[in-house]
Order: structure tokens, then C-alpha cells, then sequence
């Protein structure tokens, strides 16, 4: 019966020992899994921050591209109503530093000839 009870003992701090080592292990691995919690929150926050500057950027290009819209809308009238006060004439060489005015006057003085 002493043999029984010395195998029973033995046994039992064996079974403590492995109890031990897996509370150990338990104990190691619930460490983990709280810094991989922790880690995910910070990466769920890294992304939500990183959704809002989106949103925002995205707001942002829209509101640029509907005044770049409207800029070049506001460019072409004012292209427009310059060149409205402007004489276009073809086939006409350009030459350096030629004075332009008595250039119109010369074309308008050999048209009214002909007529």
C-alpha cells in the first residue's frame, strides 16, 4: 500500500508540474492575444483615421474641380469678349517689328481702290 500511495504521490506532483507548465503556457498565450487585441484597435483607429482623410481629400477634389470648372468657364467669356474687339486678318505675312496699324490702313486703301 506505501508503494501505491508513493506512485499516487508521484503522479499527482508529476500532474502538478504539467498543470503548472500549462498554466505557464495559458498564461503566454492570453499575453498574446491582449497585444494582438491592442494591436488591432490601433490599426482599426489607423484605419478609420485613414477613411476620414479620404473622405476628406475626395471632398476636397471635388470642391477643385468644380471651381477649376468654373474658372475655365470664366476664362473661355473673357477670351471670348476680348478677341470680340479684335479684326482677324489671313493671308497676310507677318513681318518684325512691322507697324500694324499702317499695315490695315494700306489694305484698306488698296480694297476701296479696286471698288
Amino acid at each position: 500500500m506505501d508503494i501505491l500511495i508513493y506512485e499516487l504521490k508521484s503522479d499527482m506532483a508529476i500532474l502538478k508540474e504539467k498543470i503548472k507548465a500549462i498554466e505557464h503556457s495559458v498564461e503566454f498565450t492570453q499575453a498574446d492575444v491582449q497585444e494582438l487585441r491592442e494591436d488591432a484597435n490601433i490599426k482599426e483607429k489607423k484605419i478609420e483615421n485613414l477613411q476620414k482623410q479620404t473622405e476628406e481629400f475626395s471632398k476636397r477634389m471635388e470642391e477643385l474641380a468644380k471651381r477649376l470648372k468654373e474658372e475655365e468657364e470664366k476664362n473661355t467669356n473673357l477670351e471670348q469678349y476680348t478677341r470680340r474687339e479684335n479684326l482677324r486678318f489671313n493671308n497676310i505675312p507677318e513681318v518684325e517689328r512691322e507697324d500694324c496699324k499702317a499695315l490695315v490702313y494700306d489694305i484698306i486703301d488698296r480694297d476701296l481702290e479696286i471698288e
